[in-house]
């Protein structure tokens, strides 16, 4: 039977060769997407992934380097840190305080100055309450994520019978 400390010490091995290994991909994805779209073709065919999922990692790998790189960390809170004014900083604040990719985008909104958040919710579903005379609406079906707002600016527009 296998000790404890050993038990422990081969999973530390697995782990630190699964963020190695995650940080290796991203950047023969970034050396692919630099070597053109052929590269790119080839290196997304070899890893069993699209095109698309290949300049996705290459973005990533170019704007936070090999050392951010963590295959716990979800690909959209990489993405909604690329959009601020300092990516590795707000990662590292989004990581620390257990942010949702949109929990950084209103953060990094709120400290731009914006009085809107840029994060939309689409989607389509049944209208559930449409009182004129009050102006409620209820939708449900839609994918939302988050707290509720305090406030919501919203536009509606009507799925036509055709």
């Amino acid at each position: 039977m296998m000790e404890y400390g050993d038990l422990e010490a081969l999973i530390i091995n697995v782990q630190e060769a699964r963020v190695q290994s995650y940080r290796d991909v991203a950047e023969i994805c970034y050396i692919a997407v630099v070597g053109g779209p052929g590269a790119v073709k080839s290196a997304a065919h070899l890893l069993g992934q699209k095109a698309g999922w290949v300049r996705a990692r290459a973005r990533i790998y170019e704007a936070f380097g090999t050392d951010l790189l963590e295959p716990n960390v979800p690909i959209d809170l990489y993405r909604a840190a690329m959009e601020t004014d300092d990516p590795p900083v707000w990662l590292e604040q989004a990581v620390t305080e257990a942010w949702s990719a949109r929990q950084l985008r209103d953060a990094a909104g709120i400290a731009r100055g914006d009085t809107v958040s840029r994060v939309v919710f689409k989607g389509q579903g049944p209208c559930e309450q449409w009182d004129v005379d009050t102006g409620t609406v209820t939708v449900s079906g839609l994918p939302l994520s988050g707290e509720k707002p305090k406030e919501l600016a919203t536009v509606l527009r009507e799925v036509l019978d055709v």
